[in-house]
């Protein structure tokens, strides 16, 4: 098993632990290990907690935070509930994850291909960008 479905398989186990409509997973990885592991649910007066921010918030006080991390995410859809779906971040979740110095973000688009953000590579212009061009809050 390759360390894309071992993370496929962990973020479908932790997607179901969701309340919201769209179920997602965050996963942050250090040196091929889960340091942290998030979900969307629901917040306060009725908004959400995305899965990118739960996962975040877990390493916030660890001495490295998600400095050098990669962070993987997850939304699972279809006839058989397995199929990816879009799991690009949000314009806000880009920058959380920006301002943490999370290395790269692996996601899936519309057609279920894997993609990967090297936030370290983007400049001042790609990274705003990315921010307009990001998903719509979910």
């Amino acid at each position: 098993m390759g360390r894309e479905d071992r993370y496929k398989r962990i973020g479908k186990e932790v997607s179901i632990n969701s309340d919201c409509h769209v179920q997602m997973s965050a996963l942050l990885i250090r040196k091929g290990s889960v340091i942290a592991q998030g979900f969307n649910k629901r917040g306060y007066r009725a908004s959400s907690l995305h899965a990118e921010i739960d996962a975040l918030k877990q390493v916030v006080r660890q001495k490295n935070g998600a400095e050098g991390a990669d962070m993987w995410l997850f939304r699972f859809g279809g006839y058989d509930g397995e199929s990816t779906r879009m799991s690009k971040p949000c314009s806000k979740c880009i920058e959380a994850i920006y301002a943490a110095g999370v290395k790269r973000v692996f996601y899936y688009d519309w057609e279920g291909t894997l993609n990967v953000i090297k936030m370290n590579q983007i400049d001042s212009e790609d990274y705003y960008t990315i921010v307009r061009n990001a998903s719509p809050c979910r």
